[in-house]
């Protein structure tokens, strides 16, 4: 995408969590939600076709059901495909100038098997590296009793790789 990354290389952001508590009974957990960082990326998808096909198989490999979805190609490059799935949604990012992607799933489903599809974007990206969370969502309050894992998780590795565009 043509945004530029926040910040520079001796700056890092800290993950920034707000929670109100709440009582161990009054906690639902209603689904999963995964964040992940791609990076060293050597084989990026160049057009949303291809993301979307990728995507696509991902879907069918984590044993959900693709509904929709939509996609926007950045200038001077950059995709973003978002899809409805029949238990939430599923988005990728990239930044080709960086070699790196986001991704972003969320399913209700207990069934919905994140580890594989992750891996097998993994391997059609080309990373060199996957960072990835997942964290159980519901009734607020259920992110403080995983603040200081979350912030661990994705502070452990810095991707500097994102920092400094390659040149062309």
């Amino acid at each position: 995408m043509a945004t530029q990354p926040h910040g520079n290389e001796e700056e890092s952001e800290d993950v920034e969590l707000h929670a109100e508590s709440i009582s161990a009974s009054s906690r639902i957990t209603v689904g999963r939600q995964v964040f992940g960082e791609y990076a060293k990326c050597h084989s990026l998808p160049q057009n949303p076709e291809d993301l979307e096909t990728h995507m696509r198989e991902a879907a069918k490999i984590m044993n959900v059901t693709v509904v929709d979805s939509i996609s926007h190609q950045f200038e001077p490059h950059g995709l973003t495909v978002a899809m409805i799935l029949s238990t939430s949604h599923f988005v990728i990012h990239t930044w080709p100038e960086y070699r790196c992607a986001s991704v972003d799933i969320f399913s209700c489903s207990d069934d919905m098997k994140f580890e594989v599809g992750l891996e097998h974007l993994r391997n059609v990206f080309g990373a060199e590296k996957l960072i990835w969370i997942k964290v159980p969502r519901g009734i607020a309050g259920l992110l403080r009793d995983f603040r200081n894992e979350i912030k661990q998780q994705l502070l452990k590795e810095p991707l500097q790789e994102m920092r400094e565009p390659e040149s062309s």
